[in-house]
């Protein structure tokens, strides 16, 4: 995850699950979660960025100041 990113999360005292790409079962992982969340709201509406961040019921794609 983006060093921004943990941080917002580490303030908030949200618990974060993080997962590497270099991890074997990275990419069917990453499937899963598209298929549970159809559209980012972050950077890249398709997930072409990373960070990808799924919180509740939203998913980020990239991670600015914007998001």
């Amino acid at each position: 995850m983006c060093k921004d990113a943990g941080v917002f999360f580490e303030e908030l005292d949200y618990p974060i699950e993080e997962h590497l790409n270099t991890e074997k079962s990275f990419y069917d992982l990453l499937d899963r979660y598209r298929v549970q969340y159809t559209e980012s709201e972050g950077v890249s509406d398709g997930f072409e960025y990373f960070p990808h961040i799924f919180l509740a019921d939203r998913a980020f794609s990239g991670f600015d100041e914007g998001v």
